[in-house]
Order: structure tokens, then sequence, then C-alpha cells
């Protein structure tokens, strides 16, 4: 989905991607910005929330117990697994 507003923090991101293309800028001073893509390896180090520190911030009221994300968490994790064993080339 679009993010519609800027964020106050990472504590709700569960995805991130980066691409050649996409709007830069806050209200009319947004502008198109196109590029190639990438050429080779690349890596992302050293990524961070600047603006604050992310202890102070206040979960969401919907966020979940550790007991459901512990839950939520194996269940992806062997939900992984499982389409690793379909997608596994038969010999």
């Amino acid at each position: 989905p679009q993010v519609t507003s800027l964020l106050e923090n990472w504590q709700s991101v569960t995805e991130f991607s980066l691409g050649a293309s996409g709007t830069s800028g806050r209200g009319k001073d947004k502008h198109q910005v196109t590029s190639s893509a990438w050429q080779g390896p690349r890596s992302i180090r050293n990524l961070r929330w600047e603006g604050g520190t992310y202890a102070a911030q206040k979960s969401p009221a919907a966020a979940l117990s550790s007991e459901e994300f512990q839950k939520n968490f194996n269940d992806a994790i062997k939900k992984s697994l499982d389409q690793e064993k379909i997608d596994k080339p038969r010999k």
C-alpha cells in the first residue's frame, strides 16, 4: 500500500522496498523521480529511524501481545518452510 502521511516511527512498518522511481517532496513541492535500475551488487547497511528515540514511542492500541507475535512469527516460518518443500526441485 502507498503511504499517504508521514510516519511517526517504524513500529508498524512490515515491508520496505527501494525502487528506481517514485515521488519526492511534500505538498506542492512533490515531483516525480526516475532513474535506471541499479547495476551489480548492492547492500543496505545501518538502516535506522532518524528523529527520536524509538523506545519512547507508544505502541498502537492494536499491537500484538508477545504471545500473538510469537505465534504469527512461528506460523510464517512454517509457511515458508512448507513453500520451500513445494518449490524444491525434485531429483
